[in-house]
């Protein structure tokens, strides 16, 4: 989540696709990176470009400043994030994921 917010999901995604094959549960790391990079979107107003997009056609009838987004964005981010990842989790822990 971090990566994708630091340089964006793309090249993150990209960059992480040079090292998560060599290390240990490569496709549980991948889907927890599909994860993570999806859900990052919602953590800043930079964060997605639809977030972008959706704050600039509301103009004046929504003024919606960085930190407003931000404090409300980590909560969701926070919180779909450890559910995403407790249900990856328990997908492996059942054998479902490797």
């Amino acid at each position: 989540m971090v990566g994708s917010q630091l340089v964006s999901n793309v090249p993150f995604v990209l960059l992480a696709g040079e090292w998560i094959p060599r290390l240990d549960a490569p496709r549980l790391l991948w889907l927890a990176t599909a994860l993570a990079s999806t859900l990052a979107g919602n953590l800043t107003v930079l964060g997605s470009v639809a977030n972008v997009i959706v704050l600039e056609l509301a103009g004046s009838r929504a003024r919606i400043g960085f930190w407003r987004f931000f404090a409300i964005g980590s909560v969701v981010t926070a919180t779909t994030l450890a559910a995403g990842l407790a249900i990856l989790l328990a997908e492996r822990a059942l054998g479902l994921v490797r």
